[in-house]
């Protein structure tokens, strides 16, 4: 597994924007390969509908980057 202090903090601010707003695939697709970075970091998946959501561990990294721990 890749440590969390790899992510980019632009693949962080993907992960707020998932976490917060619910964006579905089609309105990410320009950031297709940060979407495809966090899943290899096990970071977000894609439900039944097609949505991305953040995963236990993406909830991880934020609180982490959040409290300036990672």
């Amino acid at each position: 597994m890749i440590p969390s202090h790899s992510l980019t903090d632009m693949q962080v601010g993907l992960m707020r924007r998932i976490h917060r707003r619910g964006d579905d695939a089609e309105n990410l697709l320009l950031l297709m390969d940060d979407v495809i970075a966090l899943a290899r970091h096990d970071c977000v998946h894609f439900d039944a509908q097609g949505h991305l959501v953040l995963t236990q561990r993406g909830e991880r990294v934020l609180s982490e980057r959040a409290s300036g721990t990672r």
